[in-house]
């Protein structure tokens, strides 16, 4: 299982202006113990996938946070538009492979849905695997292939800023998930943590530092 996804690359995503928050949560969310958010969730990804970055709106404010040095870091090729930009970055840094996508403030991960989402994308030769749960989807847990660059990339041309705006103009397939509180879901799967209440719920908060 360890090596499942060593021929794909994974992108987390730490360009969001966290207005909701009151501070960047890719840099400053941690969990009861101490230990930051964005080092775990790549930490962990580069256990399995072949190469792992950080997609950032400016990667100068990584400078604060030494625990991400073992991480490419990126800065977005799209300054300003939002994750379909951030996800054709990731799929410029890491070409010609499936790219995991997740964003930052996700904190926890399913290893057999990851799985299930890229088999189901191989198996149709799509642009794209996206879980969904109650008609909701997840592209900022999802898979995207070289495909979906071009098409992101118009998309973006054309003044189709959402992730899923562009989706029905490449093959995309789609994982039905149990959602919150339905039988067999995961607990805390697909949570954003976008305000201080969200994220004390899911046992994290701010640490802005002594």
């Amino acid at each position: 299982m360890a090596d499942d996804f060593k021929d794909c690359g994974a992108a987390v995503l730490c360009g969001g202006r966290s207005r909701r928050m009151g501070a960047d949560k890719a840099l400053y969310l941690a969990d009861g113990e101490g230990r930051a958010l964005l080092p775990a969730l790549a930490g962990g990804l580069a256990e399995r996938f072949g190469e792992v970055v950080l997609v950032t709106d400016d990667r100068r404010k990584f400078a604060a946070a030494p625990d991400l040095e073992p991480f490419a870091q990126v800065d977005d090729l799209r300054p300003g538009s939002g994750p379909v930009g951030a996800i054709l970055t990731a799929l410029t840094r890491l070409p010609e492979r499936p790219v995991f996508v997740l964003a930052c403030d996700m904190p926890v991960i399913d290893w057999p849905i990851i799985g299930r989402l890229k088999e189901l994308m191989s198996a149709a030769g799509a642009a794209a695997a996206l879980p969904r749960h109650g008609g909701r989807l997840e592209p900022l847990h999802a898979f995207y292939g070289p495909a979906a660059a071009p098409v992101l990339a118009r998309g973006l041309d054309e003044g189709r800023s959402a992730v899923r705006e562009n989706l029905a103009l490449m093959n995309t397939v789609y994982l039905d998930c149990p959602g919150p509180g339905e039988a067999g879901a995961v607990p805390g799967l697909f949570a954003n943590l976008n305000t201080p209440e969200e994220a004390r719920k899911a046992g994290y908060s701010l640490c802005l530092g002594p």
